[in-house]
């Protein structure tokens, strides 16, 4: 669930999100973690297909705004990782 607030600076009102962010599928309590160890267990990238395998996103689709971004900061992460491998 996100939660936005209105702040105030310098006679500028704008909108600011809060860090809050889904961390599982609610409709099937699949957590993200779980995701991820199907896309690093079977090398899959595509997000319908690793939806599909878990079972997660497939009701309501509420979740697949963070579960993106969950994947894509994993993804980073293992991608820094092989590169430090490398060097």
């Amino acid at each position: 669930m996100r939660y936005y607030s209105i702040v105030g600076e310098k006679d500028e009102t704008r909108m600011t999100q809060s860090t809050d962010r889904m961390t599982r599928c609610e409709c099937h309590e699949v957590p993200f973690s779980k995701v991820i160890e199907v896309a690093d267990a079977t090398g899959i990238e595509d997000f319908g297909t690793l939806c599909a395998l878990s079972r997660c996103g497939q009701t309501c689709t509420a979740c697949h705004c963070d579960l993106k971004r969950t994947l894509a900061e994993h993804a980073a992460e293992v991608r820094a990782e092989a590169l430090l491998v490398v060097r």
